[in-house]
């Protein structure tokens, strides 16, 4: 039996995205208020009220992205192989029978030799 273990492949991907976006945004108000007064000698007083607004607006937007992927892959293959040899020898078979023919031939000629000689002493 033949085992083949193995082909393992591992495949193995990994990412990473990492991304910052950063918007920084800065608005700057003014108001101003000129009062001006006078008076019945005709002096005049101006008061000016200036206002100023600033205001900074940060955003930060971050994205982050992972990625990961592994395949792993495993093949086994399993082979048997069963041989069966089976000889027969013919010819060992063959010159048995052959033996065993001529053993009887001989001995079937023998007797039929004897009973041929008896038969002729028999008659004399």
């Amino acid at each position: 039996m033949d085992e083949i273990e193995g082909n393992e492949e591992k495949n193995s991907v990994k990412g990473l995205s990492l991304t910052i976006y950063t918007t920084k945004t800065k608005t700057t108000i003014t108001i101003t208020i000129a009062i001006t007064l006078t008076n019945s000698n005709n002096n005049k007083t101006t008061i000016t009220i200036i206002k100023t607004t600033t205001t900074t607006t940060t955003t930060t937007t971050t994205t982050t992205t992972t990625t990961t992927t592994t395949t792993t892959t495993t093949t086994t293959t399993t082979t048997t192989t069963t041989t069966t040899t089976t000889t027969t020898n013919n010819n060992n078979n063959d010159n048995n029978n052959n033996d065993n023919n001529n053993d009887n031939n001989n001995d079937n000629n023998n007797d039929n030799n004897n009973d041929n000689n008896n038969n002729k002493i028999t008659r004399a």
